[in-house]
C-alpha cells in the first residue's frame, strides 16, 4: 500500500512572462525512487525547492504529512558563513545524527578539517552530501549529486540509495545513475508535470511515443479546422443562393 508523504496540487508558477508550471500535480509516496527529467530551464531545481518549502509558487497547494522531514542537496552551495568543512557538515545537526555524519565522512574520504575557501568543487560536493544524508530525512531531494564526485564516490552513493528506505528525487545528467536507481519518472515538459510509473530506462521510448501521439492529434485538429472552415464558407454561399 502506498503512503503519500508530499502532495502538490494545481501548482502554477510564472517567471516574468515565462510560464514555468501550469496546474502541476505530484504525489510522492513513502520510499519512492523518482528521477526528475526536463530540459535546461524547465524548472527542475525550482520544483525541488517548492517540494522542500524553500520556494514560493503563484497558486496551488503543497501538503506535507505531519512529522515528515525533507533534506535538500542543492547545486547552489552556500558555505561562506563557515570556516571549515567540519563546521559546515555538523552545523545544526542534533547529537543523534553526529554518528551518521561521521560514517558518511569516512565513507566519502572527506578531509573535514579543510578550510572552506581551500576546498575543491569535489570536496565541497562531498561535504554537502554528508550534511544532507546525515539528517536521516524521510525524503531526499538530490540536485546533481554526482557532479564533481569520483568513481568511488558515485559507487558509494549509488549503493547507499539502493539500500535506503528513504524516498528520494534525483536530478542528474548521469544516465546510468538514473537507470540504476529510479523506479518512477517525473517529466517537466512545457509547463506540465508528466508521470511515468517506471524508471528512466523506459523514459526515452515514452517521450518519443508522447511526441508522436501529439503530432497525430495536431494533424487531426488541423484537418478538422480546415474542414470546418471549408464548410463555413460553402454553407454561407449555399444559404445565400
Amino acid at each position: 500500500m502506498k503512503y503519500p508523504i508530499v502532495t502538490l496540487s494545481e501548482i502554477c508558477l510564472t517567471y516574468g512572462s515565462k510560464l514555468l508550471f501550469f496546474n502541476g500535480n505530484l504525489i510522492i509516496n513513502k520510499s519512492e525512487r523518482i528521477c526528475l527529467i526536463g530540459r535546461n530551464g524547465s524548472g527542475k531545481s525550482t520544483l525541488l525547492n517548492i517540494i522542500n518549502g524553500s520556494a514560493d509558487f503563484d497558486s496551488g497547494s503543497r501538503f506535507v504529512k505531519p512529522e515528515i522531514s525533507i533534506a535538500l542537496m542543492s547545486q547552489d552551495l552556500k558555505l561562506s558563513d563557515f570556516s571549515s568543512l567540519k563546521e559546515y557538515i555538523f552545523s545544526g545537526l542534533p547529537e543523534s545524527k553526529i554518528y551518521k555524519a561521521e560514517k558518511v565522512i569516512k565513507s566519502l574520504s572527506i578531509n573535514y578539517d579543510l578550510k572552506v575557501e581551500k576546498a575543491s568543487g569535489g570536496e565541497l560536493k562531498r561535504a554537502s552530501l554528508a550534511r544532507t544524508l546525515a539528517k536521516d530525512s524521510d525524503l531526499l531531494l538530490l540536485d546533481e549529486p554526482t557532479n564533481h564526485l569520483d568513481i568511488m564516490g558515485i559507487k558509494w552513493l549509488e549503493n547507499y540509495l539502493q539500500n535506503t528506505k528513504q524516498a528520494y528525487i534525483l536530478i542528474s545528467h548521469d544516465r546510468q545513475f538514473l537507470k540504476n536507481l529510479s523506479r518512477k519518472t517525473l517529466w517537466l515538459d512545457r509547463g506540465s508535470f508528466k508521470t511515468l510509473a517506471t524508471g528512466f530506462k523506459e523514459f526515452e521510448d515514452w517521450r518519443d511515443q508522447t511526441y508522436e501521439q501529439e503530432m497525430i492529434e495536431s494533424k487531426k485538429l488541423a484537418q478538422k479546422i480546415k474542414q470546418e472552415a471549408h464548410w463555413a464558407v460553402e454553407g454561407i454561399s449555399a444559404r445565400r443562393k
